[in-house]
């Protein structure tokens, strides 16, 4: 492609790619990570998608050291046009903020937090939004990656992280027999404090309900099963959670205090809803009782 202003944007520049059919990893060595691989068939050729939060392999971070999401495109077959549309938005699609070039970086001002996006794309803003479209040939790559809490923007070698946060799941996974639900149990926690939530998001299952909260009863079902599978740091700080979370209720929020009452969202195309459902402290919301069940009865 010609070389443009990363400012500058045309509509008829992007191009969508067409799926003909989504395929399993051609390499299932990432299996027992929670390294994601999509591979992609376009008209011209194969695409693997690879998506990851990152892992420092020396282990968890504290709750207010820098966070990242990496995604990572490669042709494997063939060529393909590639575009990433980056669209943040706040507050449930409330409000959205603009990205702005602060020397090599850019970045997006948010409330409580800014957003840096590293990347080897060429990017070009649409509204709100930053896209990007590229031409790439058999084994080319691009990356991108989102930080928060980074002012000094550590960690540019994103490929390097991707494989990291990779060999960190498969040596945890080698540790505990590669047990895809404690992979997952794992997965649901958060590490730097312990807390394990139901879902990584809100309104799943057939009673939409808020799974970014922590039932006390899984908690105390989660210790028991991090005791038996063998794994003492994570074991370790669910048992400081559960010590320091608030009082007798049986739900409470990541941090261990109280949670909000439920309320729908009603300006969204569906049904969501955020808080802890009314009178149901056994909670509705898939998925980590059943990975508890499963592993209880293991």
């Amino acid at each position: 492609m010609p070389e443009q202003d990363p400012f500058q944007f045309r509509r008829r520049d992007l191009h969508p790619l067409v799926l003909d059919e989504l395929l399993q990893p051609i390499d299932d060595e990432e299996a027992a990570v929670l390294v994601c691989e999509t591979d992609i068939r376009g008209p011209e050729g194969l695409v693997r998608v690879t998506d990851c939060l990152v892992i420092d392999p020396r282990g968890p971070a504290s709750a207010d050291e820098a966070g990242e999401l990496i995604r990572q495109v490669h042709v494997v077959e063939g060529r393909a046009r590639v575009g990433m549309r980056i669209a943040v938005r706040y507050g449930f699609g409330t409000s959205s903020g603009r990205w702005a070039r602060d020397g090599r970086r850019t970045r997006l001002p948010g409330p409580g937090m800014a957003l840096d996006l590293d990347t080897d794309l060429p990017l070009r803003p649409d509204g709100p939004d930053l896209v990007a479209v590229v031409d790439l040939e058999k084994d080319q790559y691009r990356v991108a990656a989102l930080r928060w809490q980074d002012p000094k923007g550590v960690g540019s070698d994103l490929r390097g992280r991707i494989l990291n946060t990779a060999t960190w799941w498969r040596r945890w996974s080698a540790d505990h027999s590669a047990d895809a639900d404690a992979i997952q149990l794992r997965g649901l926690t958060y590490a730097p404090i312990g807390g394990v939530v139901r879902s990584a998001t809100t309104s799943l299952g057939p009673v939409p309900s808020d799974g970014r909260l922590c039932w006390m009863n899984d908690q105390h079902a989660a210790l028991k099963i991090f005791e038996a599978l063998g794994a003492t740091a994570e074991a370790e700080r669910l048992r400081t959670w559960i010590d320091a979370a608030s009082g007798d209720e049986p739900v409470v929020g990541l941090s261990g205090g109280k949670a909000p009452a439920e309320q729908g969202l009603d300006h969204l195309d569906r049904p969501v809803r955020t808080g802890v459902p009314a009178g149901d402290a056994a909670g509705n919301t898939p998925w980590l009782p059943e990975i508890l069940a499963r592993l209880s009865a293991a």
